[in-house]
């Protein structure tokens, strides 16, 4: 196993022992903690993998086996420890509400990764969403980083530029993005 996982890597893990809800046992786990991270630390920060589940998005995300560049070697290798790590499935997701950090202990070996980077983007912006990064400064109401107010308590925090259509924080007297000036009183 490799100490040193990179971002976006899919690894086969433990996840025993768990409790209540929280998904055990061996499965697929996506690398989502930086590299800087995953070198220095002892552990990573995951988000497990499992069959196909009713999909709530941004939460969990769907993916099909063709998304994925499997590691047959470290596969063929699984299946002869008699981890049955099952390549017929053919849809899958990730379960983003379920990110948490385990010791690279843990790490069985590198069964994959995705062919793109869409799908550790749609991560990103789920992992944002869950814990609040891009929250409500008033009310910590989860937003969309594109979102311009807050759905629960209705206060603005970001704005459109009416020239380039760009969303900028509504602190800004002039657009970062081409330099015109913000019409005042917009959004307050």
């Amino acid at each position: 196993m490799s100490k040193n996982p990179l971002h976006g890597e899919i690894y086969w893990a433990n996840l025993n022992p768990a409790k209540g809800s929280e998904q055990s046992g061996y499965r697929p786990v996506f690398i989502v903690s930086n590299n800087l991270m995953n070198k220095h630390s002892p552990v990573v920060l995951i988000v497990p993998m499992t069959r196909i589940k009713k999909v709530i998005e941004p939460f969990i995300i769907p993916f099909k086996k063709d998304d994925l560049i499997l590691c047959s070697e470290n596969i063929k290798l699984l299946n002869e420890r008699d981890y049955k790590f099952d390549q017929s499935i053919e849809k899958t997701t990730i379960l983003c509400q379920q990110s948490r950090s385990i010791s690279k202990d843990r790490l069985i070996m590198k069964i994959g990764e995705f062919k793109t980077d869409r799908y550790a983007n749609k991560v990103k912006d789920a992992i944002s969403f869950l814990y609040s990064i891009n929250g409500c400064r008033k009310c910590n109401f989860p937003m969309r980083k594109q979102g311009l107010r807050c759905k629960k308590c209705k206060k603005v925090h970001k704005q459109k530029c009416f020239n380039c259509n760009k969303v900028f924080d509504i602190n800004f007297d002039f657009c970062p993005y081409c330099g015109k000036e913000v019409r005042k009183g917009w959004g307050k």
